[in-house]
């Protein structure tokens, strides 16, 4: 049997050991990674000239469950995040 590694080291979007260990074993005709895609929306709102308010909504999806839900331990196929942060400037 031969050595096929396999792994995204960059994004985690990438083949998984199991997909390597069905190709190796001839389950499946080619390793490929997770399509996916990304939404951000941001807004910024300027309190006074020195300090502006920021929030950031995300959202990811992908055609595999790739995203860890730490809430069961299981995979999702998306995941959101929103983020809100002041920045001050002098």
């Amino acid at each position: 049997m031969a050595q096929i590694a396999a792994g995204d080291y960059r994004n985690g979007f990438g083949p998984t050991a199991r997909d390597a260990t069905d190709y190796a074993n001839g389950a499946i005709d080619s390793i490929s990674g997770a399509n996916r895609s990304a939404l951000a929306l941001g807004l910024n709102y300027a309190l006074t000239a020195n300090l502006m308010l920021k929030a950031e909504y995300r959202f990811d999806h992908t055609d595999r469950d790739m995203f860890y839900y730490v809430k069961d331990g299981t995979y999702k196929k998306d995941n959101q995040v929103f983020g809100v942060s002041t920045v001050l400037s002098f």
